[in-house]
Parts: structure tokens; C-alpha cells; sequence
């Protein structure tokens, strides 16, 4: 069963965002000045007003407050200590939730206070492991809880001296620095002793930036005096749905209605080879969610999976459509030489009259399709929303292999190069990162703390059960398009050369004046139609790419084997770490191959065959 907490959650649509989450980050106590009584006074009233703001204005956009940060002392305590006393008055606060290498000295009191909670309010504890690890590996313990805490963040709040950073793993200089890069909003309370509490934005809206080359040094730079009405319209920008992208993907999902497309590509493959499947006649479009055992293991609930199936539908159904145009635009064009042949032919004893009009409506025909597939003013084109949506799922999947490991897919946070135009991969990039920062947090049994380490067998399972669906996936696949392409290439160059033979029969009786084949009017259709039926079936070859793709998933399915042979290596929890290494490099294993086709198919445009 997928995590019981999940069960119970309504279907989010594509364009809605059920929380505001925002993580507290700053100094310990020994980094707030030489006077550190009054300065941390001074930090904790300004962190109280901004939460205060944070809150209340996340409720009344209609979202639900949570609230991450870590377990050390200084600002992490602060933000807890403003949680716990509004949870003690029952005010309105959300959920909080402690994301650190080890649980916070205030476990059994946050445990009490659960209780206090509203009905759907939920907080709970992230952490590696129950007890602190061996000497030298504190870095990755906190790295892996940064991690996480970043991908889970709309907004970032850092108590920060603006001094660069004195060696610590897992400081605030760093997750400023990362937040920055990955486009998260951050709000910057001062806390050194000259400054302390005056509150900084950045001067540019996140969106419109890439401060990828940034050093920590040149952070401040980037910010300014703000004041806490400024942070009231952070948080309506925020709370804003992202209608510009995922609204028009929400009303391309073809749910359950039946279509007919992908009908009448499968049916011209499986003409060419075997090992294709029909897609049946006015069937629905099905999502395909991956093995159980990812599915069980990702700790992502309903709502989560019910964004990916509607991505899917999307992106199976506009791919289906795609590929439907690219066949009948080919072989149509094909066929109005057909038609012009057989008219002058005066093929089958017909009028000139009804093969011009065959030829014109294949024209026609050519030009809906072609028409359809292209965007429109409030509609994108078909080949758009099969990218957009299969690149969201993509990243949506393999983001699920790597949620319960509480890490997170690089590759995700590159939503454009330069600007503030964020291409179509970053678009889908940035409905994954939606959908996930609105999934649950992990939770233990019974709502106990949640300890990457005890993870291991279900995580090492989820890993397997991926591993061995793609690898069955890209066999299959190199199977089908190989020998597809290799058919398609057959009767292309068979038509060809048919058409070639006709000439030099007609050529050599014309030489030799031989009467019965100058008067064969047949080899004149033969030698006009068969070339530009050879050209379409190139043509379609060409668009399909089913050569490279063939390659391409023969040489992934050995690098996936490399992976899960390695698995094997994992034996205990002591290869826990290894095994998240090798989840994350197969995650970005997996995301690298779906770029590189994307990168092959983003150059195949719908248009008139030439």
C-alpha cells in the first residue's frame, strides 16, 4: 500500500497548489556577534514578524502553511520555538516539519503537540538516522538533509551575517547560495550585530535571473532593504497557480474518453513488423505509472500520482496524434501523385473529373492535418504538449525513486540558460518541482519519526523494480524499432527500385520501339507514383528517427545493467549511502537519455511534406 497518510487526499489539478512551504535557515547561537543575547532578541522578533506575515497571508490565498528547518540551535530553535507556542494557543500555523542528519532535542515535545494539531495538519521529523554518525561523515549527513530541505522550499528565510562561510557543512551561506541558483525566493534577515533584524529581498525577481556563477562572497549584492508589505505580495506572487503552464495541460487530458488516435500509426508498423501492438479502435489513453515497487516505496501520495497520470494521458495521447499526422501527411501527399497520375492516365476508365478531385482532397486533407497540429492562440501544438508532457512525467518518475532517499535530481532545477524565458523543458521541469513540493513529507510507522537508514529494503526495492522496468522497456524497444526500421528501409528501397526497373523496361522499349510498351500507360503510373511513395516512406522513417532510437535504447538498457549489477554490491543498511549515490546517478542516468531525446526529436516540426 502507498503511505495510509496520503489515502485520504483530493485530487490536485495541474494548475492548483495546496501549500506555501517555507524553510528557516541561520546562524547558531555562537555566530550571532558578541552580543549575542540581544542580537539573537533581535533576530528572533524580526524571524516571528515574518512568519507571522508568512502565515497568515498563506491561509487567506487558500493554501496551507508548512514549515521546514533544521534541528540546531540558534535560528532552527527560533523558528520551532514560534511553532510551538502558536500551536500552544491553537492559533492558525500550519504544519512543521524538522529535516536534520539527527532528530532535534525537542522530539517528544513536538510529538505531544501533534495531538494539538488541526484535523489535516500535519508535522513530523526527517532525519538519517536516530543517533549521530561515526567521526567524518557529518558532511553527507548534512548535505542529504539540505538536500531535501531545498527541494521542498517556495521560499527560503535565512538569518545571515552576510559573512562567507567558515568551513561548516551544511551552513547558511550554502543553502543561500544553492537557493539562489535554483531560482528559490529568499528573504534575508541580517544578524550581524550592525544591521541586526533589518530585513533583504533580492533585487530581481527570481524568475528573471540565473545567478549560476555567483560566488558567496557576491551574494549581497543581490539584495536590498525590504519592508513586510513587500513580503505580502511575495507570498500572493507565490500562491498565484501556474495557469501559463499547466493550465492548458490540464484541459488537454483526455481522461478516460475513448480516440482513435494512435490507431493508424500502430496499425502501418505492425503492417512492417510483429512485434508492434495495435492500439484499438475509440480506446481510452493509460497511464502508466512504473513498477509497484517504486510506486509503494516513493512515499508520494494520491495526489501526486494523479498529476503524473494526467501528464501521461496528455503526453501518450498528443504523441499518439503526432504520429498519427506525420503517417497520413506523408503517405497522403504521396497519394495526390496518385491521383494526378491516374487522371492523366485516365486510370480505371474514370472521368478526369473524379481523380482531380481525389487529388484535391488529399491536398486538403494534408493541409487539416497539418493545420490541427499547429498551435493555436489558446492551444499549443500537438507536438508541444506530447514534449511538455512527457517530460514532466519523466521527471515526476524518476523524482520518485529519489523523494524517499530524500534527494533530489539535479537536472531539475535547469529551467532556461539565460533570461527569464523559461523554455519547454523548463516548463515541465517546473510542474515536477510543483507536484513535489506538494506531496507529503515521508513518515515512519505510526507517524514516528522518519530515519533514512531503517529505509533501506524498500528503498533498495524501489531502485530494483525501476531498474529492471526500464531495462525490460529498452529491449523491447530496440527489438520493435529495429526491426520495424529495418522493414521500412526494405520496402522503401524495394519501391525505388521497382520504380527504377519500370524506367529502364519503358526507356529500352521506346529505344527499340517495341509498340506494346509504348502503349503500357501502367509503367508511366509506375514510374510518377512509386518514387514519391518511396520518398514518404523515407520520409516517415526520417521523423520517426526508429534507427537511432533503436541504438540509443540498446546502449542504455547496457548502461542500466552496469547499475544493476551494482545494486547487488548494496547488502545492509551500512551501503545506505551507497545505495542513494546509485539511485541518484540512475535517476540522472535515466533524465540525461530522455534529454538526449528530446534533443533528437525537438528538430521533427509538423509541417507540409516536401
Amino acid at each position: 500500500m502507498q503511505n495510509e497518510s496520503c489515502q485520504n487526499e483530493e485530487y490536485t489539478h495541474l494548475g492548483q497548489r495546496r501549500f506555501l512551504n517555507v524553510l528557516v535557515t541561520g546562524h547558531r547561537m555562537n555566530r550571532m556577534g558578541e552580543a549575542r543575547d540581544g542580537v539573537a532578541k533581535k533576530v528572533q522578533a524580526a524571524l516571528r514578524g515574518v512568519l507571522d506575515v508568512l502565515s497568515q497571508k498563506t491561509l487567506q490565498q487558500g493554501r496551507q502553511f508548512r514549515l521546514f528547518s533544521g534541528s540546531a540551535d540558534g535560528t532552527d530553535a527560533m523558528a520551532w520555538a514560534w511553532w510551538r507556542d502558536k500551536a500552544q494557543s491553537q492559533d492558525e500555523h500550519g504544519a512543521y516539519y524538522c529535516v536534520s542528519p539527527t532528530p532535534p532535542d525537542w522530539l517528544q515535545e513536538l510529538q505531544k503537540l501533534q495531538k494539538l494539531s488541526r484535523e489535516g495538519v500535519r508535522s513530523g521529523i526527517l532525519a538519517v538516522d536516530s543517533i549521530a554518525p561515526a567521526e567524518g561523515v557529518h558532511g553527507p549527513w548534512h548535505a542529504i538533509s539540505d538536500d531535501y530541505k531545498l527541494l521542498m522550499a517556495d521560499l527560503l528565510v535565512a538569518v545571515w551575517d552576510g559573512q562567507p562561510p567558515r568551513g561548516c557543512e551544511g551552513g547558511t551561506v550554502r543553502l543561500i547560495h544553492e537557493a539562489l541558483r535554483r531560482r528559490t525566493p529568499v528573504l534575508w534577515i541580517r544578524g550581524d550585530a550592525a544591521h541586526v533584524g533589518d530585513l533583504m529581498s533580492e533585487r530581481q525577481d527570481p524568475m528573471d535571473t540565473v545567478l549560476l556563477d555567483i560566488s558567496p562572497e557576491q551574494i549581497p549584492e543581490h539584495f536590498q532593504l525590504c519592508t513586510l508589505e513587500a513580503v505580502v505580495g511575495l507570498v500572493q506572487r507565490l500562491c498565484q497557480p501556474a495557469e501559463k503552464v499547466s493550465g492548458p495541460m490540464v484541459e488537454a487530458d483526455p481522461g478516460q474518453r475513448k480516440t482513435w488516435a494512435g490507431f493508424w500509426h500502430t496499425l502501418f508498423f505492425r503492417l512492417l513488423s510483429p512485434l508492434w501492438r495495435i492500439k484499438p479502435i475509440l480506446s481510452p489513453v493509460r497511464a502508466w505509472r512504473g513498477p509497484d515497487a517504486l510506486v509503494q516505496g516513493s512515499r508520494l501520495g494520491k495526489a501526486f500520482w494523479q498529476s503524473f497520470d494526467g501528464l501521461d494521458r496528455v503526453a501518450t495521447h498528443y504523441a499518439n496524434l503526432h504520429r498519427d499526422a506525420v503517417v497520413w501527411s506523408h503517405l497522403l501527399s504521396s497519394l495526390a501523385v496518385f491521383g494526378a497520375v491516374a487522371g492523366a492516365i485516365a486510370f480505371l476508365a474514370a472521368p478526369d473529373s473524379i481523380w482531380a478531385s481525389f487529388e484535391l482532397l488529399t491536398l486538403l486533407g494534408v493541409g487539416a492535418i497539418v493545420w490541427f497540429g499547429q498551435p493555436k492562440k489558446r492551444h499549443a501544438a500537438w507536438r508541444d504538449r506530447w514534449m511538455l508532457g512527457r517530460q514532466a512525467a519523466e521527471a515526476m518518475r524518476v523524482s520518485a525513486l529519489l523523494y524517499p532517499q530524500m534527494a533530489s535530481l539535479p537536472a531539475l532545477y535547469r529551467l532556461s540558460e539565460h533570461g527569464k524565458d523559461i523554455d519547454l523543458q523548463g516548463q515541465a521541469r517546473m510542474l515536477a518541482i510543483q507536484r513535489l513540493r506538494d506531496a507529503e513529507p515521508p513518515q515512519g510507522e505510526q507517524g514516528q519519526p522518519y530515519f533514512l537508514k531503517t529505509q533501506f529494503s524498500p528503498l533498495k526495492k524501489a531502485l530494483k523494480g525501476l531498474l529492471d522496468d526500464q531495462m525490460s522497456y529498452h529491449r523491447k524497444t530496440a527489438q520493435r524499432y529495429e526491426s520495424t526500421h529495418r522493414r521500412l528501409k526494405w520496402l522503401t528501397n524495394a519501391v525505388f527500385f521497382l520504380a527504377l526497373g519500370t524506367v529502364i523496361v519503358h526507356l529500352a522499349g521506346v529505344l527499340d520501339h517495341v509498340r506494346w510498351i509504348e502503349e503500357q500507360d501502367w509503367l508511366l503510373f509506375l514510374t510518377a507514383y512509386f518514387p514519391a511513395l518511396a520518398a514518404a516512406l523515407e520520409s516517415i522513417a526520417i521523423e520517426f528517427e526508429l534507427g537511432r532510437l533503436a541504438h540509443n535504447s540498446e546502449t542504455m538498457q547496457k548502461k542500466l545493467q552496469v547499475h544493476r549489477d551494482l545494486l547487488d554490491s548494496c547488502r545492509s543498511e551500512a551501503d545506505f549511502l551507497t545505495l542513494r549515490r546509485l539511485a541518484i546517478r540512475t535517476a540522472e542516468t535515466l533524465y540525461a537519455e530522455h534529454d538526449g531525446w528530446v534533443g533528437l526529436m525537438d528538430i521533427h516540426q509538423l509541417g507540409i511534406p516536401a
